[in-house]
């Protein structure tokens, strides 16, 4: 009789239910939420790295070619400069292993655009392959204007 009387019990059915739900949708929702809240941060530092970059890189315009014929030209060291500013304004990117690049620079007229990408795969677990962020700053240099 005894037997049957535990068999028949529903009181552990509730507590089964929500062991259930949370290690199946719970967990999992957390944890996607904090990886997305991770991209989204490491996609907005490196826009910042990218809007750095493009103002470091509008600084570099050679001003003596512009005042001679009128072309805008940037100097050698725009790269150098622009690395350093997509560096500096992405502290807690390189804190965390990730170091934002300086890949292309344009010129069209007065407006300077770079691209700057990041690989975060030091930021994810090994299950996501190659997670890399592409982003465009734009900056107008303001010199050749006076």
């Amino acid at each position: 009789m005894e037997k049957r009387h535990l068999v028949l019990d529903k009181r552990g059915y509730s507590t089964l239910l929500w062991a259930v739900f949370l290690s199946t949708v719970l967990i999992p929702l957390l944890a996607l939420t904090i990886e997305l809240s991770r991209y989204f941060f490491a996609a907005q530092a490196t826009a910042n790295a990218a809007e750095s970059a493009a103002l470091a890189a509008a600084t570099e315009i050679d001003k003596n070619i512009y005042e001679s014929d009128g072309r805008t030209t940037l100097t050698s060291s725009v790269y150098t400069w622009a690395q350093t500013a997509a560096l500096s304004s992405s502290g807690s990117l390189v804190s965390a292993g990730v170091n934002p690049k300086v890949g292309q620079i344009n010129i069209n007229g007065t407006t300077v655009r770079v691209a700057v990408s990041a690989n975060l795969d030091q930021l994810f677990p090994s299950i996501v392959p190659n997670i890399t962020i592409v982003k465009n700053g734009t900056a107008e240099v303001r010199l050749l204007n006076n």
